[in-house]
């Protein structure tokens, strides 16, 4: 589906704002907090409000600090039109930060203080704002009822205020699929705009009409909106919409053909998105890009578009476009006769739904503002709680790995082949208008969700070796908390009987989720292909031959894509002369050996706390990654290490050592870490493992878990 710009309501950037004591900006205003504010001070509280307004689209923290600031004041020197515009702001910030509850709470008491004040302005904009918040909840009924109360009002105390209220109603009509009304409410926004010089209100409803327009195929009359609600927009520098208009300008150029035309508007769309430094904007223009040069039979073009789609989708973390760029994706490499490949996006495509609407449903308050006493709620991640609660996997022993992995892949493929054949045909060849692709979409999904659900078997059979496990050792545990449905996070295992060689990994693969799911999926299968079916056992040499079957996935991908790979460890334990043999890519293996035991070798870093009788060594990995690395490209080393009796060795991702946390909310760290698990090694390693997890999570406590974690401990016995 293509994303028509002014219907996309969630645009956001959030980046890090310095402390507002040296703030240059408050500082020139004199909004210091060493000043005394008295109601003199209420001219700069508006200047405030204004930049604080002004800030939320390219930098929401900022903007967000800015309205807690005013707030602040405002309360101070009891100025109730500054309180109620911070509250405004709040409301807002929350918004873009979709932190639904806390801009609900924000709006509300912005309501209950207009209401004190007088039935004008202020109220009108509390409704609004109200409508505002159940508008990106896509309630939109709700939304229409407040921006109808807000409209009420402005049209008894002052009608300049009613065209705002007029667009939002149109908009809401147009996304409930009620075009007359839609248009109805365009157009008196339209009127009322121009009777009272609302440039704002004007520009919006000129880009709205058009959409109308171009909804009707007239691509005439919609770029005539179009063009003068640029020109308004312009005129008052007002560069949001702008980046809207000049992409929905370069939509109907490709829709007429006028592909040159059509360019050009969306490079000066996209440049001025880059200036605004917003992901969401980017990804929806290369989006839209590669809908147009689908349209025009230029898939190769299209392709690379999509791409960059989702690589600035996945950086603003926006759920709704990474559902449609993975659509897009799909359809192309369909075209392409790449049926696995589309299989596998169309899947991903669904995951990412199904995780927008888990978090829609589960948003909860994120924060508590001073003067507010909010109590702070943090729900963690659904998503992998309903993994838990959905699937009860039966882990089973794989008596013949190859037979079984060679089986999956035969059985996925089918899989693959029957859904391409039943879903994406039917999606991308029926019909291109979006409406009656999202009927075929929605007609296939408890199909697809079905292949998703089985993917997600997949993956964890594939990583699952019980039988392995216990002959490697009995002790032992597996920490594995993904951060969603599936996990970019894998680790793997093989007991060679003949031999008597223990072999096991741990990796972290690029990005979580179904991105990392899918990298961790060739990493498994390469794996089998190198130990199980290849034969060999040297750690230096596996990870060497795991490379160059990663690079060669990889190979088709440019030298601006994303660094696709995977760091991981891994050891090969001759059990019976007790010689572990380790190679790690950016993963390091950590010895826990009780004191006396301990010796002293130039391979290892040491963790040593004096009141235990436990050292950790540290034997280093090889700093490159398996995949695309910048600098110079050396074989992986093997690293030998005589082991004790009671040693235990630990491989572990990075996402427990970065999981923010603590009274400070601040990173857990990797010596802190390492420094936990000696204090804890006089506990049997089954209750280790219990007590790692607890520590975690109260670490964490009420912050979200940021990446997927996978800690793995085998003890000498």
């Amino acid at each position: 589906m293509k994303l028509i710009f002014g219907l996309i309501l969630s645009l956001f950037m959030i980046s890090n704002m310095g402390n507002a004591q040296v703030d240059p900006y408050l500082k020139r205003i004199g909004a210091i907090k060493t000043k005394s504010f008295t109601i003199r001070d209420s001219s700069m509280l508006i200047k405030l409000n204004q930049t604080a307004k002004d800030s939320m689209f390219r930098n929401t923290e900022k903007g967000q600090k800015y309205a807690r600031l005013a707030y602040q004041i405002s309360q101070k020197i009891e100025y109730p039109r500054g309180t109620i515009e911070s509250l405004h702001n709040l409301s807002r910030a929350k918004l873009y930060l979709n932190e639904f509850d806390s801009a609900m709470i924000f709006v509300d008491e912005s309501i209950l203080r207009s209401k004190k004040i007088t039935k004008g302005k202020l109220l009108v904009k509390s409704y609004e704002s109200k409508g505002t918040v159940y508008h990106y909840q896509t309630k939109y009924d709700n939304a229409i009822n407040f921006y109808l109360k807000a409209v009420s009002i402005a049209e008894q105390t002052n009608k300049a205020d009613a065209a705002s209220g007029y667009v939002n109603i149109g908009l809401a009509f147009r996304q409930t699929g009620n075009r007359k009304k839609a248009l109805e409410y365009q157009l008196k926004a339209l009127k009322t705009s121009r009777k009272y010089h609302d440039s704002i209100s004007l520009s919006g409803a000129l880009n709205n009409l058009g959409i109308l327009a171009k909804g009707d195929e007239d691509y005439d009359k919609a770029l005539v909106y179009y063009e003068e609600g640029l020109k308004v927009a312009e005129a008052i520098n007002y560069s949001k919409i702008e980046v809207d208009l000049l992409n929905n300008i370069a939509n109907v150029y490709f829709e007429k053909k006028e592909s040159e035309l059509g360019m050009a508007y969306f490079e000066r769309s996209l440049a001025l998105s880059k200036n605004l430094k917003s992901f969401t904007s980017i990804a929806i223009q290369y989006h839209n890009l590669s809908y147009n040069l689908f349209d025009l039979g230029r898939l190769d073009e299209s392709l690379e578009a999509s791409e960059k789609a989702l690589l600035y989708a996945d950086s603003a973390r926006s759920f709704l476009i990474l559902v449609e760029a993975n659509a897009m994706s799909a359809s192309l490499y369909y075209e392409m006769g790449e049926y696995s490949d589309a299989y596998a996006l169309l899947s991903y495509a669904y995951a990412y739904k199904d995780s927008m609407n888990l978090l829609a449903l589960n948003e909860q308050s994120l924060g508590a503002e001073e003067n507010y006493r909010i109590e702070k709620k943090v729900f963690s991640d659904s998503i992998a709680e309903l993994q838990r609660v959905k699937e009860k996997l039966t882990e089973k022993a794989l008596n013949d790995e190859k037979i079984y992995f060679r089986d999956i892949l035969l059985l996925f493929s089918g899989i693959a082949l029957l859904f391409v054949g039943i879903g994406i045909y039917f999606l991308y060849k029926s019909n291109k208008q979006v409406k009656l692709k999202n009927q075929i979409v929605e007609k296939q999904h408890s199909e697809i969700t079905d292949s998703i659900t089985y993917a997600k078997r997949i993956q964890r059979a594939m990583i699952s070796n019980e039988e392995a496990w216990k002959q490697i050792s009995p002790h032992r545990f597996i920490l594995f908390k993904p951060k969603d449905v599936v996990s970019g996070d894998f680790y793997w295992a093989h007991y060679d009987i003949q031999k008597k060689l223990g072999i096991w990994a741990v990796a972290d693969c690029t990005g979580h989720g179904v991105p990392g799911a899918f990298m961790s999926l060739l990493g498994t299968s390469f794996l089998n292909q190198i130990i199980l079916e290849g034969g060999h056992r040297k750690p230096g040499d596996i990870l060497n031959r795991l490379r160059e079957r990663v690079l060669r996935a990889l190979e088709k991908n440019s030298q601006d894509q994303p660094k696709d790979g995977m760091d991981i460890g891994l050891c090969v334990w001759e059990k019976e002369s007790n010689i572990l043999h380790y190679a790690g890519a950016n993963n390091p293996l950590w010895i826990v050996r009780n004191r006396e035991s301990f010796t002293v070798n130039p391979f290892r870093r040491i963790i040593d706390l004096p009141e235990f009788n436990f050292v950790l060594l540290e034997v280093p990995p090889n700093k490159m990654p398996i995949g695309h690395f910048p600098g110079k490209i050396e074989s992986f080393k093997t690293v030998s290490v005589e082991l004790c009796m009671g040693d235990t060795l630990i491989m572990s991702t990075d996402g427990y050592a970065d999981q923010f946390g603590g009274p400070l909310g601040k990173k857990y760290k990797s010596k802190p870490f390492k420094e936990f698990l000696l204090k804890i090694q006089q506990e049997l390693i089954g209750d280790q493992h219990k007590i790692i997890e607890k520590n975690f999570e109260d670490w964490r406590g009420e912050e979200e878990q940021i990446d997927d974690v996978c800690v793995i401990a085998v003890r000498v016995s």
